[in-house]
């Protein structure tokens, strides 16, 4: 089922050729249980989607062929596959975001071009489940909720922790709102829900988180104008610093 479903992404680039200046990524999908590997190129040509490795992929993706096929079709939520540790994501986290693109597959036509391929006939696509699965990706509704990004804000952060752990004594509860998303840090390690007895909570929107964590504001001008709440400690409003330029 997951070859029909990286046919139905390769038909969509064939037909959205401006998709590449757009998005100009190279994913590279890995599957197991059977295994195989996919190269997603929305950044070199006119794109394409084949099976293969890429030399240097701008982001990598691991899980298993039934974890992908659970998550392209919605039966699986890739948040909850990430954070259980079934979907490993390597290379530039948040460009990851960008395959958002693959909710606007074109379901009928997907299938028709599958089918043609497959030899089915007209009253054949229904029957076959690798036809009815083609379009996987396919657009949500018109009120569908805003697509968190604190994920990937995570996964880079846990990498640079890691690494490098933060000038902290305590412990940070942030409070992401619109969407909501709650997660704690302290010197070596973050992690999901809130803590108990945390030193000081830090209250933002999402999208001033963003602009924190790739360097486009200072935790310092969003207290000023009102954008970053402090309650607790606020002498570690000057030790945010290891969030910055984190994407």
């Amino acid at each position: 089922m997951s070859d029909a479903i990286m046919f139905a992404i390769g038909h969509h680039l064939e037909t959205h050729p401006e998709l590449v200046s757009q998005i100009s990524t190279v994913f590279q999908w890995k599957l197991s249980g059977p295994d195989s590997a996919w190269v997603l190129d929305v950044k070199n040509g006119k794109g394409s989607c084949a099976k293969g490795t890429a030399d240097k992929p701008d982001v990598t993706l691991e899980l298993s062929d039934a974890d992908f096929v659970g998550m392209a079709t919605g039966q699986a939520d890739a948040q909850k596959l990430y954070f259980g540790g079934k979907l490993k994501i390597g290379g530039n986290v948040m460009a990851s975001q960008k395959l958002e693109f693959l909710k606007k597959i074109d379901r009928g036509a997907a299938e028709a071009a599958y089918a043609k391929k497959t030899g089915a006939t007209s009253t054949q696509p229904a029957a076959e489940p690798e036809a009815g699965a083609a379009p996987a990706a396919v657009a949500p509704s018109a009120g569908a909720p805003k697509q968190a990004k604190v994920p990937a804000v995570l996964a880079a952060l846990r990498d640079r922790l890691a690494k490098s752990p933060a000038d902290l004594a305590g412990v940070i509860q942030f409070d992401v709102k619109n969407p909501d998303k709650s997660f704690f840090v302290d010197a070596t390690s973050v992690s999901e829900g809130s803590a108990k007895g945390a030193t000081t909570t830090v209250r933002v929107e999402e999208d001033d988180l963003l602009a924190l964590v790739k360097g486009q504001a200072t935790p310092q001008d969003l207290f000023m104008h009102g954008k970053l709440r402090l309650d607790g400690d606020v002498r570690v409003a000057h030790k945010l610093g290891f969030l910055q330029n984190l994407l």
